[in-house]
């Protein structure tokens, strides 16, 4: 069965309506084909309105592959 080491990189830009808060990338150990792993992501909104979630990028530190995820999901920010 196929092992990856994956390395998730939460990315924050300046332009971003919603920040990732906390560490910026988290190694998740070695994981062999069909495990999963739970990992908490906490976000800070900069304004309201409706937004997508900040780019993640995830790199197999094996094969030293890597992929981005962009526009995963939409968050609507309002105020209280």
């Amino acid at each position: 069965s196929k092992t990856v080491e994956p390395l998730v990189n939460f990315v924050n830009d300046e332009n971003q309506n919603i920040l990732w808060l906390g560490l910026s990338s988290k190694n998740l150990g070695e994981l062999k084909q069909s495990q999963s792993i739970e990992v908490q992501m906490n976000l800070y909104p900069v304004k309201v309105g409706l937004f997508s979630i900040p780019v993640i990028k995830i790199t197999d530190l094996i094969t030293q592959k890597f992929t981005e995820f962009k526009d995963l999901a939409s968050v609507d920010i309002i105020a209280e």
